[in-house]
């Protein structure tokens, strides 16, 4: 994923702003690897990132594992035994979990717009005057991370075989 952000998104910007394909990667594997598959995943990320973006010493490192631990707290799929203990402490409410699908998409659009808060934050404590050229800029640097999500969860979650196969007839193909 970090070979396809760096070598090939450079060349599909839109409005000037590349989408984040690791931070749409890091929404599929949230959702679909549970809270011990998003922790490596992004502290992979992070280190990867902080080796060879490093702008601000530990930033990435740091933010990549703690921000997708805190919406794996929400998003992950639950347990057989989370939802167990869901239906005795609350008999009374229903334990639908939602769509796989949305809840990738809400996990990232949180995890784009908690990225640009920090990085617009960093900016403005470094002197620059923030403008709405700059939020006009981290709104469509989330929605194409939202966009640039869809294909990316369709072939990661295929790729981990989250979609139930069709079985073959015995016979073969005829």
């Amino acid at each position: 994923m970090y070979l396809i952000q760096t070598c090939v998104m450079t060349y599909l910007p839109v409005g000037g702003v590349i989408g984040s394909v690791l931070i749409a990667y890091l929404g599929v594997v949230i959702v679909s690897c549970g809270r011990k598959g998003a922790f490596c995943a992004s502290a992979m990320l992070g280190i990867l990132c902080e080796t060879m973006l490093s702008t601000v010493r530990g930033m990435y490192i740091i933010a990549y594992p703690v921000l997708t631990m805190l919406y794996a707290q929400a998003f992950a799929d639950k347990t057989e035994r989370q939802i167990e203990r869901q239906v005795i402490l609350h008999p009374d409410k229903r334990h639908v979990q939602m769509h796989p699908l949305i809840r990738i998409l809400l996990s990232v659009l949180l995890l784009s717009l908690s990225f640009q808060v920090i990085f617009l934050a960093y900016g403005y404590l470094n002197g620059v005057e923030l403008t709405f050229g700059h939020i006009g800029r981290a709104i469509l640097q989330t929605v194409y991370t939202i966009v640039l999500t869809v294909p990316v969860a369709l072939i990661v979650r295929a790729v981990l075989g989250m979609y139930k196969r069709v079985p073959m007839p015995e016979g073969g193909l005829s």
